[in-house]
């Protein structure tokens, strides 16, 4: 039993990622096919966050769970801003991160 177990031990912790990140263990809906879609949906975003977690994110935040994600890089005081019919994104002066965050811009252009 030992053997078989030690191989998956770390899934664990993707599960509760997940459920903490994405709300994976929310049900919505009485019946099985819409939360069957739901869970997918949430699993899909989900693995796109891992990629652009591998592909994107500092070698820093490669670590970071969903929720250190959001609170770090995502949650942040901007304005949207439109001039000459181009929506541009005006980050607070005072963000930390700021480097951080237009590094990761621009890897994200990068990305074919």
């Amino acid at each position: 039993m030992w053997r078989f177990y030690n191989h998956h031990c770390g899934m664990e912790n993707y599960i509760k990622e997940a459920k903490n990140g994405f709300a994976l263990d929310a049900i919505t809906n009485d019946g099985f096919y819409p939360n069957a879609a739901d869970a997918m949906l949430k699993l899909i975003a989900y693995n796109v966050y891992q990629g652009f977690k591998s592909e994107v994110a500092p070698d820093a935040a490669k670590c970071y769970t969903v929720s250190r994600m959001r609170r770090v890089f995502w949650i942040i005081p901007a304005i949207l801003v439109s001039h000459a019919r181009q929506w541009t994104l005006k980050l607070w002066d005072g963000f930390a991160k700021n480097a951080l965050w237009i590094t990761m811009l621009q890897r994200s252009r990068h990305i074919t």
